[in-house]
């Protein structure tokens, strides 16, 4: 590279920081400086500043979005200071960034913070096996495992649909090796980026050894083994065993995300090119499942088990979404658009149709797949099998008998098992397997102990998670919060 084109580039890395700062507020300035202090301390001092390699988990929600260009405008700021500055990697779930808006967040972002062009910027993209130099393929979300949809609706099947048990916990394992996969990758990294509260750190860890020891104790080794081994090295990265086989260091911006979200901030998420058409974006957590695809389910399960309809049920979710967004500190613009999904009739259908498509593409299941769940027909001996009969075929056929004959193992006509496991997605196999077990609910410990092989975590692994949103439950609003 000429000595001209250099001055170029530098020169373009300057206009970006200008940019950035002339987007942050007072009280974000000074943010800025506490992080710039934070990270010349993890280095070592201004002059090994060039050694330090900082990992960000970016989940394409507006928190992360905003953390990644505050890492950023520190990198660039360094740059200028002490004519070095870290390595930056930014690490991306796959499930959570091919599909709009979240690819388009994610171009606009690079663009943005002209991070591609970097050498000192790592842009990643991170799956359940492999870490690739960033990209979005044409190919789309990458869908579950067979085994992994089999324990999806296992799980479903026994928990009656419960969000916690199923889609969090699936999407929980997925970011957890994701996350590993990027701390390792090359010649790995010194440093990464928390960004949640200490509260939210220690849910996950207690539902990380929550899952180890219950993997250990089952000593399922080709299902869980894998998994396993990420939380061992995950926790200890992180410092949370005795002996960390390399010391990674944790970078917290937790404290300081008050000030990263502070308000106004709509300008700086017009430059960074943030779009906000759906809840998702808002929350922006590759950790807990698709909020699209939850307030799906609260729709389905009033549509369903209820004398409500499907509105209701999206409604109770974006009702018990709000105080998390307020929490966040989104703005009222953004809110709106965020809890819009139900505003018409149009909004609702299409609402439905984009949950349909995520759940098809990142799951492989159908709507009718989340219905047979939230009903739970055929554990308890298929007791709720003759109410999901009368749901789906709007009266109690004749070939009731013959189900529960065929969930017993005796012979049937071929087309009662075919409707069985196209209903449920599950092999006969394991729909008889269901039949002999008994119905779970997740905060009950002593129901989840009693079927130990096959379900890997206690109600502590879901502490914490709202039963209907998936989110993080959170502690009733100070009057403070409830104000804003």
């Amino acid at each position: 590279m000429s000595e001209l084109h250099q001055q170029a580039i530098n020169y373009v890395y300057l206009q970006v920081l200008q940019k950035l700062q002339c987007h942050y507020s007072h009280r974000q300035r000074l943010a800025l400086e506490q992080l710039i202090a934070r990270i010349i301390l993890a280095a070592g001092g201004p002059g090994r500043l060039g050694g330090l390699r900082v990992m960000v988990a970016h989940n394409g929600g507006r928190e992360s979005t905003q953390a990644v260009a505050f890492l950023r405008a520190a990198q660039l700021s360094l740059t200028v200071r002490c004519a070095q500055t870290f390595l930056l990697r930014i690490v991306t779930c796959r499930q959570e960034t091919l599909a709009e808006p979240s690819a388009g967040n994610l171009r606009r972002l690079y663009s943005a913070l002209f991070v591609e062009e970097d050498p000192r910027v790592e842009t990643l993209l991170a799956n359940d096996h492999q870490v690739t130099p960033f990209s979005l393929p044409d190919a789309g979300l990458e869908p579950l495992s067979a085994m992994r949809r089999m324990d999806l609706l296992m799980a479903g099947q026994i928990t009656g649909g419960d969000a916690r048990a199923t889609f969090c916990h699936i999407d929980h394992q997925r970011y957890a090796n994701s996350l590993q996969l990027g701390l390792s990758w090359g010649a790995g990294v010194n440093a990464l980026v928390r960004i949640e509260s200490s509260r939210e750190r220690h849910q996950y860890w207690l539902w990380s050894r929550q899952v180890a020891r219950r993997v250990q104790s089952l000593q399922q080794h080709e299902v869980n083994a894998p998994l396993l081994q990420s939380f061992l090295e995950l926790r200890a990265g992180l410092g949370q065993s005795a002996r960390p086989p390399r010391v990674i260091r944790s970078l917290m911006l937790d404290d300081l995300m008050d000030e990263i979200l502070d308000t106004p901030c709509m300008p700086l998420l017009e430059f960074l090119g943030f779009r906000l058409p759906d809840l998702g974006a808002a929350v922006g957590l590759a950790d807990c499942a698709h909020p699209l695809l939850l307030a799906h389910m609260a729709g389905l399960r009033s549509e369903a088990l209820t004398l409500l309809d499907y509105r209701d049920g999206v409604e109770h979710y974006f009702n018990l979404s709000r105080p998390l967004l307020v929490r966040r500190k989104l703005p009222l613009a953004l809110m709106r658009i965020a809890l819009g999904g139900h505003a018409s009739k149009a909004a609702l259908v299409a609402h439905r149709k984009r949950a349909n498509a995520l759940l098809a593409a990142r799951y492989g299941l159908g709507e009718k797949h989340l219905v047979c769940m939230l009903f739970a027909p055929f554990v308890d001996q298929g007791a709720g099998l003759a109410r999901y009969l009368r749901h789906s075929l709007h009266s109690t056929p004749q070939a009731l008998p013959y189900m529960h004959s065929a969930l017993r193992g005796d012979p049937v006509p071929k087309p009662v098992e075919q409707w069985l496991t196209e209903c449920s997605g599950l092999p006969m196999a394991r729909l008889r397997q269901l039949y002999g077990m008994a119905r779970v609910h997740v905060d009950d410990d002593q129901a989840l102990l009693a079927n130990t092989q096959h379900w890997p975590l206690s109600h502590r692994g879901v502490r914490g998670l709202h039963p209907v949103t998936g989110l993080p439950a959170l502690p009733p609003l100070l009057p403070a919060d409830a104000e804003s």
